[in-house]
């Protein structure tokens, strides 16, 4: 199961995703959370921290956020509505706490 977020920084759509990802995390048991990765390093010096960077970022890397959910991956922005119903809907039977 992999499950994480890539943002920016100055990014508006990056910003309401990194408001909604934690409420949704404390719902889901640890193994099961979306972990935030900011590209920051990457996009500035080249560097990449890890090995989900290497697959998923690139020169070509064409819009942020990036949510990959269990194979599933969705570019650009959303509503941040549009979001929070997307992963409640989505992560439910996941969720702990409802």
């Amino acid at each position: 199961m992999l499950r994480f977020l890539i943002i920016r920084n100055n990014c508006k759509a990056c910003l309401e995703l990194v408001r909604i990802v934690p409420r949704i995390n404390l719902r889901l048991p640890i193994d099961k959370r979306i972990k935030i990765i900011n590209n920051f390093e990457w996009e500035k010096f080249k560097l990449k921290r890890n090995l989900i960077q290497e697959r998923f970022t690139n020169e070509e890397f064409p819009d942020y956020p990036l949510l990959y959910l269990d194979g599933i991956l969705i570019q650009g922005s959303l509503w941040a509505e549009q979001m929070q119903h997307y992963l409640d809907t989505f992560l439910q039977k996941d969720f702990i706490i409802q």
